[in-house]
């Protein structure tokens, strides 16, 4: 991914109407500016662009104030070009996010969307064309401040750790984890699955006797049929002579209900009758007062109409006194601005006449300021050609350090391969020689090995026998508990047979006779005796059972405390395995190494190592000689160009100043004559004509209403009458409403007493019928005997066929159920051999993925890696005077290897711990490793790193070692399409062609300005 170019809109400290920052003006640059002032803010968009994420949650992103935020990315990839268009508003709750993706189309140079449904979906489909995530990008292309040393400061038992995190490891211990808790899953549900098969067994084994069960109740069934059809019929005739006797019970109820109706009613018309007696005296009061009711309502009819008289008139006397004030107002407001008219008129022409009088000493120096202008041109024209003399001395001192340099590398490259083959060599060496020792200890370690494996194969045998002696027991304990239930039913048929004295079939009503029941009772006491005796045989065998049980359990907890110590035999075998086969793979190489020692060695001795490179020096230092050059001279002319750069802006602001006495001359031609005039008219007195011609004509019509104090009392006086009159109109409408209703009250006067004649007819008849229903409740009482004896002979018939029903249902499901479960257990079998061959899986993929699998051949892949990209750029910041190496394994002091990675430089003094190196020293490391790790993490995320941002601290180094990262910087820096550098430091601000400069304003928030 190449950055082309980045727009903010409201993003951070960066206001709207941002120019784009454009990428392809640079190379390698250096962000740089005062701190707060925005160059985080830049980095952050484009992270954020990219994955909607920066070092704050995006609400925090927004600028303060601004309703919404946009951040506008165009990027290469793969030789496409692309644009992101990301924007987030703020609502009332949350906000609202928006991602637009779109793709050049190169033949008609416009941009094609290929935004998805979703933000969602269209950040996944970003991610898969970046082929790297955020956190990726983080620990890779972005170096962030403070970072540096992460890897490098931890203890070497913990850099692995570190390391897998920067790798990304994790998520293989993720899948592991995910593997074994699947597993116990799994395996508890093949514990599951072969507890159901025994269950099935078991539940089997009840299928015969279930069916004796079922052929018995089936007949008893059949002779209970006719007993209870002849119960049914008895009931049936006496529930019919129920029904009709209850209908006339219901009827004498009704009758009691009906009287009390009529007893009700009969007071409610006398109190009714009470009340139209007191209405009729009411009437004949009103009747008595109508005269004076009527005369005061008059009276309160001619008071309003008067006082409606005088509203009127007042109405309109008040909106004339209300407009004449207005237009008083008027009058006013406009004196007082034609008045203030004036006073802006003599101060704006103030102001012109001194702008032209305070430019007129600037024009004075005019030809003074132009005679400098010229010496100013001519001294920059020789300063331009100085400056192509310098580029040629530039570029010819750039090409000597280049060649200088080319020739120490090749010697470091020399010297250090040969150090390498020494430390090989040594290590090959030191490897060999533990050849016999190593096989030793493999022998041994395979040796336990086998006795483990043949103990964890008796392990399986005693947990098998334990198994099946829990399945065993659970079978003997369902038994048990079907034969009890044999026992309660045998049981419960003796009570039956017991408590019926005449010797007959409590279930089919035939005659047994003393024979037949005696022969009954024995049938079912052998039952009940067969029962107990099979109780008491599952009992002894639990028993045993048990014994047997609780003999292994010693045994398999020794066996499985034995199989604790396995994994550890196993990794001491592993680990024994490897370092026999690296002593043997190292006798093999030594050789080898060797020979291409001495060839080494040769080269440096003779000097022939790199003769292209020492010719080139030779011409790099010709062509310097050559460019004379002079810095003095050319320094001088640059103070001299300094000097006069001020003419430049006075010329200009002489320019100003001739154009502001022009204009300031024509202002005041246009302004003079308008101030005479106003100043005219306030003397005379000539302003808002209109409003003082209306304001008359108001005064006159407010006259003509002889609207005056006699007027007023006439006003009060109709306002008084009407309130003191208020009530008579709400006595006169209850007047007519009286006497409007005196008719009706005589017609109800009247009906009321037919009413009370007719009731106390009806409460005669019902007395009558009354008399007739005396004797209804004895004839029920007797009906109710003689159903409720015939109920109980129906219910003790039903309840014998209940219960025979019920068993055989019992026995018939118990039946089917056999049927389902012999199904089942062919299902349940088959799925428990799907689950143990899942369980097998998701044990291997657990191993396969854990810390001794993958991850570890990961990590020892990658060291080799990491430590050739850092030797190479530490050559290049030393000066091939340092150089690292990773150790994953160390030597114990009590024998045999333990994990590690140590970091050991090398320098001029000799192999030392990192921790022995000073700051700068091992900055220098920390930043070499960095490096190496953003391009391994790169590749290992399947995409080549093309863009290098460097946010990190040099303050740990002098001069010379400044130079030297400045020298490192420029040196990797055609590994990468983009390097960016963010620093505040002045040394490193000037030694990069370009710089990206931030400031920042309080009104107008962050810039940036691209210099070079």
């Amino acid at each position: 991914m190449i950055p082309i170019s980045l727009q903010l809109t409201n993003f951070l400290s960066y206001a709207n109407g941002v120019e784009p920052l454009d990428f392809t003006r640079f190379h390698t640059a250096c962000l740089c500016g005062n701190n707060g002032h925005g160059k985080s803010a830049l980095l952050d968009a484009l992270t954020w662009a990219m994955w909607g994420k920066a070092r704050e949650d995006t609400p925090g992103l927004l600028r303060i104030g601004a309703p919404d935020m946009r951040v506008e990315m165009v990027f290469d990839l793969d030789g496409e070009r692309y644009r992101i268009t990301r924007g987030w508003a703020k609502k009332k709750r949350g906000g609202d996010s928006t991602l637009e993706l779109n793709i050049l189309d190169a033949p008609s140079g416009l941009y094609r969307a290929i935004t998805r449904s979703s933000v969602r979906e269209t950040q996944e489909q970003l991610s898969t064309l970046l082929r790297m995530d955020y956190d990726t990008f983080i620990a890779s292309a972005y170096l962030k401040q403070g970072q540096a040393d992460r890897f490098t400061r931890q203890p070497p038992a913990q850099r692995k750790q570190v390391l897998a995190e920067i790798l990304g490891l994790a998520r293989y211990g993720e899948i592991a984890d995910r593997a074994r808790e699947e597993s116990r899953a799994v395996a508890a549900r093949v514990a599951q699955l072969e507890a159901r098969i025994d269950n099935i067994e078991v539940f089997l084994s009840g299928r015969d006797e279930a069916q004796r069960l079922f052929d018995h109740y089936t007949a008893l069934l059949q002779t209970l049929a006719p007993r209870i059809e002849q119960a049914e019929q008895r009931a049936a005739d006496n529930a019919a002579r129920r029904v009709r006797l209850e209908a006339r019970r219901e009827r004498a109820t009704v009758v009691l209900a009906e009287t009390d109706e009529a007893e009700r009613k009969r007071a409610l018309l006398q109190r009714q009758r009470g009340e139209l007696l007191a209405r009729k005296h009411e009437l004949d009061e009103w009747q008595a007062q109508s005269e004076t009711i009527t005369l005061n309502f008059q009276k309160l009819q001619q008071a309003r109409a008067e006082k409606q008289k005088w509203d009127d008139i007042y109405a309109t006397w008040r909106a004339l006194a209300d407009e004449a004030q207005r237009l008083k107002e008027a009058i006013n407001q406009a004196g007082e601005s034609l008045r203030a008219r004036q006073a802006q008129l003599r101060e704006q022409c103030a102001v012109q006449q001194k702008i032209a009088d305070d430019n007129a000493l600037q024009v004075e120096r005019a030809d003074e300021i132009r005679q400098g202008e010229e010496q100013l041109q001519a001294a920059r024209r020789d300063e331009a050609a100085l400056a192509q003399k310098r580029a040629g001395h530039d570029a010819a001192l750039h090409a000597l350090r280049e060649a200088e340099d080319a020739l120490r590398a090749r010697r470091h490259e020399l010297d250090t391969r040969a150090h390498r083959l020494d430390a090989q060599l040594a290590d090959l060496e030191s490897q060999a020689a533990r050849a016999v020792e190593t096989k030793k200890l493999l022998d041994a370690a395979e040796a336990q090995i086998k006795q483990l494996d043949d103990a964890n194969a008796r392990l399986h045998e005693m947990q098998e026998e334990r198994n099946a002696h829990d399945a065993r027991l659970q079978q003997l304990k369902q038994a048990s508990e079907a034969a009890r239930a044999e026992v309660a039913a045998n049981e419960q048929k003796l009570k039956v047979l017991q408590a019926n004295p005449q010797a007959q079939c409590p279930l089919c009503e035939s005659q047994l006779g003393e024979h037949g029941r005696e022969h009954i009772q024995e049938n079912i006491e052998d039952e009940i005796a067969h029962a107990q005796s099979r109780i008491e045989e599952y009992t002894q065998e639990g028993r045993l059972l048990q014994k047997k049980k609780a003999a292994l359990d010693a045994p398999i907890a020794e066996m499985q405390a034995r199989l604790r110590d396995a994994p550890r035999l196993h990794k001491n075998s592993e680990t024994a395995r490897l370092q026999w086969e690296t002593a043997t793979a190292a006798q093999n190489k030594i050789g080898a190494l060797q020979a291409e020692r001495e060839q080494l060695q040769h080269l440096l001795q003779s000097g022939e190592f790199a003769p292209d490179e020492a010719a080139a020096v030779r011409q790099a230092r010709a062509a310097l000689k050559a460019a004379a050059y002079d810095a003095s001279a050319h320094a001088a002319l640059s103070r001299r160009v300094n000097e006069l750069s001020r003419f430049e802006r006075e010329i200009a602001a002489l320019n100003f100043a001739q154009s502001q006495i022009t204009d300031a001359r024509q202002r005041l031609a246009l302004l003079e004559p308008e101030r005479r005039e106003v100043e005219a008219q306030l003397q005379r007195g000539d302003f808002a004509r209109e409003e003082t011609t209306e304001l008359a004509r108001l005064k006159a019509q407010a006259d003509r209403l002889q609207y005056d104090k006699e007027a007023r009392a006439a006003h009060a006086l109709a306002r008084a009458t009407e309130q003191q009159l208020a009530g008579a109109e709400e006595r006169w409408h209850k007047l007519q409403s009286a006497l409007s209703g005196a008719e009706r009250v005589e017609a109800d006067f009247v009906a009321n007493a037919q009413d009370i004649a007719a009731v106390e007819s009806l409460l005669e008849k019902l007395a009558h019928e009354r008399d007739s229903l005396r004797d209804v409740a004895s004839q029920l009482a007797a009906c109710e005997r003689e159903l409720s004896e015939a109920a109980a002979e129906l219910k003790v018939a039903r309840e014998a066929e209940r219960d025979a029903s019920t068993q055989l249902g019992a026995q018939q499901n118990k039946l089917e159920e056999c049927e389902r479960q012999e199904a089942e257990r062919v299902a349940v079998d088959e799925e428990r051999k799907t689950a143990a061959q899942q369980l097998f899986i998701l044990k291997e993929t657990a191993t396969a993925f854990g810390k001794e699998g993958i991850q570890a051949l990961i990590i020892e892949n990658a060291i080799p890696e990491i430590q050739d990209d850092a030797n190479d750029i530490l050559r290049r910041l030393t000066r091939n005077h340092m150089q690292v190496s990773l150790e994953s394994l160390r030597e114990k002091q009590s024998g045999g290897l333990r994990e590690t990675l140590d970091i050991k430089i090398s320098d001029d003094r000799g192999t030392r711990e990192y921790a022995l190196f000073s700051g700068g020293e091992a900055f220098r490391a920390d930043f070499a490793l960095r490096i190496a790790l953003s391009k391994l993490l790169a590749r290992r995320a399947g995409t080549q790193l093309r863009t290098l941002i460097i946010d990190e601290g040099f303050g740990t180094q002098d001069a010379e070692g400044l130079q030297q990262m400045i020298e490192c910087i420029q040196a990797i820096s055609d590994d990468f399409d983009k390097v960016l550098v963010v620093t505040h430091l002045d040394a490193l601000k000037n030694a990069f062609p370009t710089r990206i400069e931030v400031s920042k304003q309080p009104d107008t928030g962050s810039r940036y300005e691209i210099v070079g």
